[in-house]
């Protein structure tokens, strides 16, 4: 009986990844045999096993799946660098994205022809290009100032803009069913046509400021339900469910947000067990799983979206550029600063479990396993003390403020004065000339002045709510990091005590992630934690 207790609280320690289909049964896979270039940017996939990959510089193709790679002859010129790509389902035509343009390959890349027919000069800085999946001869090309559009696989272009030009678009997707209905992420919100690109109408806003005073505000006739942040949610990507169009789910600076009703409210998406808010890339949800990669990994979460957790195993790289969902081979490829991953998606679970008395015996037990370590609690207060990001520390700049108006405002004034005397006589018979003595006299003053009104309000008071505002996020976003890493690694503690691993490579990748984890919260906390763990 106390051994199936002791199973069931680890159980429900470890819901989050029960929850989220077993992290254990998803492993990376390096696929960059053949890779001259690390730092790869983008993936399309193409007919069967083979698909493209391109870094800033170069293009490579695989025939096998990624097995092993070749890099194509391509030159966009000698300034230029490669940002996008696509490719056709039905005729394979190939399409590279460019800061110079945009080319397109008939011979899987064996040459290349760069596309000007209906590209103005100003629309050249590709940024994502995409092929609507109900119609490929349907393409879109996001740019820096506005949307092209081909209906003829590529061969003929029109330009898109009204109100989504005057700022770069990063992200451009169509409508799964219908290719009428394309959606823009772009700097200054989220944007969506219903008429193949020739009005737009706006869905979110974004503040697109670059300070963090400023927040991300919606339309005033949108209903946005989502708490006010101090940190702009500025869209970076977006994409639509694979069963339901109505879904739409943005990734921005600030973590996901979701939209159930077609754009027409929008609400934040949990970023609990996140790595990081930043979102340079979504997924779609395959099934009920959500994966985002992030310039801390990639995470992913199980619908309703409550936690994310981290799929990190056999990924050497924690900065993410792209990922892609591979339908045919039930794989999802990321394209990372340290070459090619690949990962078959583990099947999700929302299946409650069991729960137990918080004061089961059995997890007492447990618990007392790591009564040495230090609380969550001492941790936050440690990260905070090291970064000096403390509450106390605001306040004492506002007193110091206040006092400072009751120290006057001191002048010192010395002056010397010299002056010089002289007597010229002149006569019939005589003339002489008398010189002095000299005058000098010496003075000096102190003058002490306050302003009064200092004590009511002053300009240092508005240069301490900047920084007060700037030491708040900044103490939130170091808080909830350490936490993370904090209970991501007491769950793998509990994870190695239930679940030993029977194989030498298992128990020493996980061995690695604990000191990982363990590097970090010492690194945020300025070595106390090790210290503390002695």
């Amino acid at each position: 009986m106390k051994t199936m207790l002791l199973y069931l609280f680890c159980c429900s320690l470890l819901c989050p990844i029960a929850a989220h289909a077993g992290n254990a049964d998803e492993r990376w896979e390096c696929i960059s045999a053949g890779l001259k270039d690390q730092d790869i940017l983008a993936i399309a996939p193409g007919p069967g096993t083979t698909f493209y990959a391109c870094s800033s510089k170069s293009i490579y193709r695989t025939r096998n799946n990624g097995c092993t790679w070749e890099e194509l002859d391509f030159s966009a010129g000698p300034a230029a660098h490669l940002t996008s790509l696509a490719c056709t389902a039905v005729t394979s035509r190939l399409f590279a994205g460019t800061d110079n343009g945009l080319f397109s390959s008939d011979d899987a890349g064996i040459t290349w022809k760069k596309i000007t027919a209906g590209i103005k000069e100003g629309l050249r800085n590709i940024s994502a290009i995409e092929i609507a999946e109900s119609d490929p001869s349907f393409i879109c090309a996001a740019t820096a100032d506005g949307i092209l559009i081909s209906e003829d696989i590529g061969t003929t272009w029109r330009a898109s803009f009204g109100i989504i030009s005057g700022g770069p678009i990063t992200s451009v997707t169509i409508d799964r069913r219908d290719r009428s209905t394309i959606y823009a992420a772009a700097a200054a919100g989220l944007f969506r046509s219903k008429d193949r690109g020739r009005a737009w109408e706006c869905l979110y806003r974004a503040s697109i400021s670059a300070t963090d005073e400023e927040a991300a505000v919606p339309l005033p006739d949108l209903v946005i339900e989502e708490p006010e942040t101090s940190s702009p949610r500025v869209p970076r990507c977006i994409v639509t469910d694979r069963e339901n169009a109505h879904h739409l789910y943005l990734g921005t600076t600030a973590g996901v947000i979701v939209s159930y009703d077609g754009g027409a409210t929008f609400r934040p998406v949990s970023r609990v067990g996140m790595g990081s808010k930043r979102i340079i890339s979504l997924l779609a949800p395959i099934g009920k799983t959500l994966y985002a990669a992030t310039d801390r990994g990639v995470f992913k979460t199980v619908e309703p979206y409550r936690r994310w957790t981290a799929v990190y195993r056999g990924l050497d790289s924690r900065q993410i550029n792209a990922l892609r969902y591979i339908p045919e081979t039930n794989s999802i490829v990321a394209a990372t600063s340290q070459g090619i991953f690949r990962v078959t998606p583990a099947t999700a679970s929302e299946e409650p479990l069991p729960s137990v008395a918080a004061s089961d015996p059995a997890s007492d037990h447990l618990m007392s396993r790591f009564i040495h370590e230090p609380s969550i609690k001492k941790v936050q207060q440690q990260a905070i003390r090291y970064a000096e990001v403390h509450q106390e520390k605001i306040a004492q700049w506002r007193s110091l403020a206040k006092r400072r108006a009751l120290l006057p405002t001191i002048s010192v004034g010395v002056n010397r004065d010299t002056s010089n005397k002289s007597e010229l006589y002149t006569s019939a018979t005589t003339h002489y000339c008398m010189t002095g003595p000299d005058d000098i006299s010496t003075g000096w003053d102190v003058r002490a002045s306050w302003d009064l009104g200092n004590l009511i309000w002053s300009d240092d008071q508005t240069n301490i709510d900047v920084r007060s505002r700037l030491t708040v996020q900044l103490r939130d976003d170091i808080v909830t990091e350490v936490t993370r890493l904090y209970f991501e690694r007491r769950r793998l503690q509990i994870d190695l005590l239930l679940s030993p691993p029977q194989n030498l490579r298992n128990k020493v990748e996980k061995e690695l992630r604990l000191e990982e984890l363990t590097a970090g919260i010492d690194a945020l906390t300025g070595g106390w934690f090790a210290k503390g763990q002695r």
